[in-house]
């Protein structure tokens, strides 16, 4: 038995300690539009979602955000009802870590599922939300804050 454990072992600790491959730039853009629409969307608005959060206030990040915004902070889970309350508590709200996170993040590094993209290591999601009853217009917001 000890035999039949260590073969196995010796067989798929390769496979399981082996580097993960990431999925391209293009994949991801295609993972986004089958699961989300609008992959054309993503560029501009991660583009303006990192602007905000590195050199940007409390509010142009607001102005990106989707409201009630689910917040899960050190082990704390609630939800921001307005921009306004997103603004005074923001500094606790994102933290430099996942500011960090979102700016360094790579396209080959964002999870892409059909609740969104996840960005840090679902540090934050973002997601196309819709703007009419039909959901035949949309924009990307930040939809969720994981620190």
């Amino acid at each position: 038995m000890k035999r039949f454990l260590l073969a196995v072992a010796v067989v798929l600790f390769p496979l399981l300690s082996g580097p993960v491959q990431a999925a391209s730039e293009e994949e991801i853009y295609a993972e986004v539009e089958n699961l989300l629409g609008d992959a054309a969307g993503l560029d501009p608005f991660l583009n303006e979602l990192r602007r905000a959060l590195v050199t940007g206030t409390a509010r142009d990040v607001a102005k990106l955000t989707a409201f009630p915004l689910p917040v899960n902070n050190n082990g704390t889970s609630f939800d921001v009802k307005s921009a306004k309350e997103f603004e005074k508590n923001y500094a606790r709200l994102i933290t430099e870590a996942t500011k960090e996170l979102v700016a360094s993040a790579d396209y080959t590094e964002l999870f892409v599922s059909s609740d969104g993209v996840s960005i840090g290591n679902g540090a934050v999601w973002i997601a196309p939300v819709c703007d009419n009853q039909s959901c035949s217009k949309s924009h990307w917001a930040l939809v969720s804050v994981n620190n």
